[in-house]
């Protein structure tokens, strides 16, 4: 048959538990000003890789070439593409074949919808319905 514990041999310890500890995997909201900065860089590559690939003006060529030669670069000085991606949490060897996935399609012809258009707000991004 089961009985009550003894209250007075079990010893009660009072400790606390912080917000934090207690939901570890909250999505924090308010980035950093210097990983804002980061995202910044690689939506900029993106957005000129995406718009320009495919042109066959001199200015649009240049510019996809000097993007997917930043993306390409080892180096890991102060915003290289790798810099970038390993201060934001991302493998740069994925997000590089992403790219170059995606570059390769737009290449051939495969371009899907476009796409929507982004409106921040307090740094996060916000899609506009079209």
């Amino acid at each position: 048959m089961w009985s009550a514990p003894d209250i007075k041999a079990t010893p009660i310890h009072n400790e606390a538990i912080l917000p934090g500890q207690f939901f570890p995997l909250r999505i924090n909201y308010q980035v950093q000003p210097e990983k804002r900065l980061l995202i910044a860089l690689l939506e900029s590559c993106w957005e000129c890789l995406s718009k320009h690939t495919g042109m066959s003006h001199r200015r649009a060529r240049r510019i996809v070439k000097e993007e997917l030669d930043w993306v390409m670069d080892e180096s890991e000085a102060p915003f290289s593409f790798a810099f970038t991606c390993l201060h934001l949490g991302l493998e740069p060897d994925v997000i590089r074949l992403g790219i170059l996935k995606r570059i390769e399609q737009i290449r051939a012809g495969s371009r899907q919808a476009p796409a929507q258009p982004i409106r921040r707000d307090a740094g996060r991004k916000i899609k506009v319905a079209a």
